[in-house]
């Protein structure tokens, strides 16, 4: 239900959506808003009271789960920010992580960029050349399929033209006239 359109006062038939005759029970900016919700915890993501930079990014070095971000207020009200391993938390795993403080695990992302051996000129120079190649073939690629499209739209638009002026000329039944939308529809889908 969540997921349907047909609240916002469309209607899907097919690929097409169209404006139904029925009252909206949602505006389509609630419903929007409510698809970016759903799609963020399909991916695993929830919208948290205390994000962090680094959330989703980081796993448990011992079990591989993810590691989640977490606020605590200490007994004389400090306010400590940790890590935890979500197998751990879920009981998913056998780990036995401890709660990591922030700071620790900033500081050994750190160090870990710190110790990454970059690239050489010689092996960047030759990564550009590659994906300078990759996007000419596909530029390439996008025009000729664009070129194909202008083509099939032009083709299209000739047939309307002809069955048009044959029908407003009553040489073609209204009936005859849907079949050949159909069927010129029909070959040109499978294009």
């Amino acid at each position: 239900m969540l997921r349907n359109a047909y609240y916002t006062g469309l209607v899907t038939w097919g690929e097409i959506q169209a404006r139904g005759n029925h009252e909206p029970l949602i505006s389509v900016e609630t419903y929007a808003k409510n698809q970016a919700i759903l799609e963020s915890h399909r991916s695993g993501e929830k919208q948290r009271t205390h994000p962090h930079y680094l959330r989703s990014t980081i796993y448990c070095r011992r079990c591989g789960s993810r590691l989640c971000f977490t606020r605590a207020t200490g007994s004389k009200g400090g306010i400590y920010d940790y890590y935890f391993c979500l197998g751990r938390h879920q009981k998913r795993t056998e780990c036995d992580l401890p709660f990591i403080p922030v700071e620790t695990t900033e500081n050994e992302i750190e160090a870990h960029y710190a110790s990454v051996q970059w690239l050489s000129d010689e092996q960047l120079a030759r990564l550009r050349d590659r994906f300078d190649a990759v996007l000419e073939a596909r530029t390439q690629q996008a025009g000729t399929v664009t070129s194909r499209q202008q083509k099939r739209i032009k083709r299209l638009n000739a047939q309307r033209d002809k069955l048009l002026d044959a029908f407003l000329n009553a040489y073609v039944p209204v009936e005859v006239l849907k079949r050949a939308l159909r069927i010129s529809a029909g070959s040109d889908a499978g294009e």
